[in-house]
């Protein structure tokens, strides 16, 4: 590469926090695979799903209704007229929300435990044998090999394919909607390296830390045997969420795993949904509560001044 090029793209990366990934193994202090898109756990879903409801207006007034009616001195009616039919409404709310939760899970679960050819090599470089594992056992640094059809199980720089000049296609309609295939190559210099050597690379590389831009990536591969670094472009990263179409195997290295990945920075967690029907509601409700409140201030205050005027009884 030019070295104005080389220069300017390593005074990027060092003006930010980056990340240093050795070739071919495991590296530590980084995110596993194993993603979740769940919104509780069995622990937190009691709890955090009544503060939800709670913060709607409708239920917290119904709330502080019921709970005025359990003081006999307030309340004309029966408590359980107001607290029974807000435990219905609460308990067919956190049903529906336990369901969606549980299906959220079982999908993850799902993904996680796909499998996908890992290999596995030694500190020395000197054995390596391909196994399969389950996509959250994979590691940031290690090779993996995918298979025409096959999802992209973590983001990866691409090392090689079988087709020539290490090519591939790739479908990426989960990612950006877009049904055309895409053409994604790995980097000349990796590529021969690759055709020297196998993977029995020696080297790292630097990247820039996770963030959610599909379209751009900074980041230099050094290889030690050359004693050269070479700058990467996002041409050659093959994202979690796309799929090798057209391409026989294609085979890479692990750089961002689990929500480290763009498509997993790219994804909201679930947020609870108010229709405008709801929200209008909402607002009708806080100005009764309004008009009720200005009404009992005004009989308090009414009452107050009346009883130390007078010592009528029924006043």
């Amino acid at each position: 590469p030019p070295k104005s090029q080389q220069l300017s793209l390593d005074s990027v990366l060092s003006a930010k926090e980056e990340r240093r990934i050795i070739l071919g193994v495991e590296n530590k202090g980084f995110k596993s695979n194993s993603v979740s898109t769940a919104k509780y756990t069995p622990i937190t879903f009691i709890p955090q799903n009544l503060f939800e409801q709670f913060m709607r207006v409708a239920n917290f007034y119904f709330l502080v209704m019921a709970i005025l009616s359990c003081i006999p001195e307030i309340s004309p009616y029966d408590p359980w007229t107001s607290i029974l039919p807000l435990l219905f409404v609460l308990s067919v709310t956190a049903a529906k929300e336990a369901y969606e939760d549980f299906v959220r899970s079982k999908q993850d679960a799902e993904n996680n435990n796909r499998s996908v050819e890992i290999i596995k090599r030694d500190s020395s470089h000197d054995h390596s044998n391909w196994s399969r594992l389950r996509w959250r056992d994979i590691k940031v640094g290690e090779f993996i090999r995918i298979g025409n059809g096959d999802p992209v199980p973590c983001d990866m720089l691409l090392v090689a394919t079988s087709e020539d000049q290490g090519l591939c296609y790739i479908e990426s309609s989960n990612l950006d909607g877009e049904t055309n295939l895409k053409i994604y190559q790995s980097p000349i210099s990796l590529f021969e390296q690759y055709q020297s050597h196998g993977l029995r690379l020696n080297g790292y590389i630097t990247c820039e830390v996770p963030n959610n831009r599909i379209y751009k990536f900074l980041g230099n591969i050094y290889f030690s045997e050359m004693n050269q670094k070479f700058p990467l472009d996002y041409r050659q990263i093959l994202l979690r969420g796309q799929t090798l179409r057209n391409t026989e195997w294609a085979i890479g290295i692990a750089i961002y795993t689990g929500n480290d990945t763009k498509l997993m920075m790219n994804s909201a967690r679930s947020q609870t949904k108010q229709s405008r029907l709801e929200s209008k509601a909402n607002r009708n409700i806080m100005l009764m509560l309004c008009v009720q409140l200005t009404i009992c201030i005004f009989a308090s205050l009414f009452s107050t001044i009346v009883g130390l005027r007078t010592n009528v009884w029924y006043l």
